[in-house]
């Protein structure tokens, strides 16, 4: 920035732009004293980095319960499949009947013949109908009567109206018998159609109808003249199962893509693991007085349990079917109970166990398996959501650390829970000086450490700590200084509230006046002093 330019904000993160490591004391102590702290600094580790494989999978996580939602969806699609098909087999059944044999042919027939009846069912009538309109006739033809008192003085008249009267009687008579033929005949072409080989066949094709009807009534279908009806629905059910087969190919592929990427989680986890044993091997290989061990998928049950049950949706409370107050009953008492000690065989034992109780596990929701003393466990299983269990399927226990230092260089290595706050202190920090190349800074690292702990453990990194990367230490202990073989020394006082350099004490160890300075100040500086002499003429000795 030139003096006239402004400040500008600069883009990326400050932390891997400008990386450095700042430690106090206290900080130590409290890693030393939290496991999933010291788990969190390995995973910073290059070669761990947990956030980006943490990223990852997140992501794959994601896609993973979006392929068992999809396929959830297509499978609510499929379920139409069943009835479709049932439909179709009834419908498949229902036309067979129509073809099966003669019985098209039957239906033709039985239409036909049905239509000839009703050809002469009308003629019948229209005879009927043709005797009632003569028989009528003969009403409205027959003469009427008149008085003979009108015609007495035209005789003529008389004779005239006699003549019509005859004449309308004789088409009386005429009709009368025309009507009494018509009737005679219609009831003798009744019988002749009654007895007609007609008749007989039309009659058994008719009873043959009344059978088949009655097969169609059994399997559901109440319309003879359906067929065509039938044929049209059984073609738009084969289209829409058609359709369906597409679907169900693609749900196949939306599982095998759902199975192949758990398997991917699965091995991604163990690789994690995997990681964190490959990058504690490199950075302590080399240290003879701190062990740290990657113990896979954690030391028990009871630290697993409080994961699992998030998973289970059951943070209020435990379930007794999971691990009981004891922890010797339970799945996860199950799953970890013969697990090995060793840690080169312990995570591919413990990975096929929890692969196998989740699948048990998904069993019991779905009915398919029934645990013995596990009700509850059974219970709240098949209570839980599809994507609940989805999410069962992704979980994993998290890996413990088991660290061990030698409180001296003779002494064999021991747990750190076993050992004093200053001892857990220095072990932890000597782990933490062993690898990285960024600059550190440490606040007093000799705080609740002796004098043996601070050489042997803590100075020793730092000299080797002084070839790969900046160390810049506040401290009041000359051990560190003298024998950390610190390139450049600053001393600094207190006065009037501020915190001054001492020109008198800043500069190398080979200056005078700063060797003055560390014995004036510091307590057992002198001692520093010819430890570091000791050293030194070993060291010349040796080579």
């Amino acid at each position: 920035m030139t003096p006239n330019q402004n400040w500008q904000e600069a883009p990326g993160d400050v932390a891997s732009r400008f990386p450095v490591r700042i430690l106090s004391q206290k900080q130590v102590f409290e890693i030393a004293n939290d496991p999933d702290s010291l788990l969190r600094l390995v995973d910073e580790a290059q070669s761990v980095n947990r956030t980006e494989r943490q990223s990852k999978r997140d992501e794959a996580e994601s896609d993973f319960i979006s392929l068992k939602n999809h396929a959830r969806a297509l499978d609510a699609r499929l379920s139409n499949g069943e009835r479709l098909a049932g439909e179709l087999a009834d419908v498949d059944r229902q036309i067979a009947l129509f073809e099966k044999g003669g019985n098209r042919d039957l239906l033709r027939r039985y239409q036909s013949m049905r239509r000839q009846r009703q050809v002469l069912d009308d003629r019948a009538s229209e005879l009927e109908a043709n005797v009632s309109t003569l028989r009528q006739a003969v009403d409205e033809v027959e003469p009427s009567d008149f008085s003979a008192d009108v015609f007495d003085s035209v005789p003529d008249a008389h004779a005239l109206m006699d003549d019509a009267a005859k004449r309308q009687t004789s088409t009386v008579a005429t009709l009368r018998r025309e009507a009494d033929e018509l009737d005679e005949f219609r009831n003798k072409w009744i019988a002749r159609v009654a007895e007609s080989a007609w008749d007989a066949q039309s009659k058994l094709v008719a009873e043959r109808y009344r059978d088949f009807v009655a097969q169609l009534t059994d399997e559901g279908v109440d319309d003879p003249d359906a067929y065509g009806t039938l044929i049209q629905r059984q073609r738009v059910i084969r289209r829409e199962l058609s359709a369906l087969e597409s679907v169900r190919q693609e749900k196949d592929d939306v599982e095998q893509r759902a199975s192949q990427l758990v398997r991917k989680l699965d091995e991604d986890r163990q690789n994690l693991t995997a990681a964190r044993v490959g990058f504690l091997e490199s950075v302590l290989k080399d240290n003879p007085d701190v062990q740290i061990e990657v113990v896979p998928f954690g030391f028990g049950p009871r630290e697993a349990e409080r994961d699992f049950l998030k998973t289970l949706g059951r943070e209020d409370r435990s379930l007794e079917s999971v691990l009981n107050d004891s922890g010797d009953r339970g799945v996860l008492a199950e799953l970890f109970r013969d697990a090995p000690d060793d840690c080169s065989v312990r995570g591919d034992y413990l990975a096929a166990g929890i692969r196998d109780l989740k699948s048990r596990l998904l069993r019991i929701h779905t009915g398919d398996r029934e645990e013995p003393g596990k009700k509850r466990l059974a219970n709240h299983l098949q209570q839980m959501t599809p994507e609940q269990m989805d999410r069962l399927l992704l979980w994993w226990p998290e890996d413990a650390l088991r660290v061990r230092y030698r409180r001296t260089t003779t002494s064999n290595f021991v747990s750190l829970s076993r050992g004093s706050p200053g001892q857990k202190s220095a072990a932890i920090l000597a782990f933490l000086l062993s690898y990285g190349d960024d600059p550190i800074v440490l606040d007093q690292p000799e705080d609740d450490l002796d004098n043996y702990l601070i050489y042997d453990l803590i100075v020793r990194e730092m000299r080797e700590n002084k070839r790969r990367r900046q160390v810049i230490v506040a401290t009041h202990n000359p051990n560190i200084v003298v024998n950390g073989d610190a390139e450049k020394v600053i001393a600094m006082d207190h006065q009037a509230g501020q915190c001054l350099v001492t020109p008198n004490g800043t500069g190398c160890l080979q200056d005078p006046k700063v060797r003055a300075e560390i014995c004036r100040v510091m307590e057992g500086g002198r001692q520093a002093f010819e430890r570091r002499y000791k050293r030194l003429r070993q060291e010349f000795s040796r080579a």
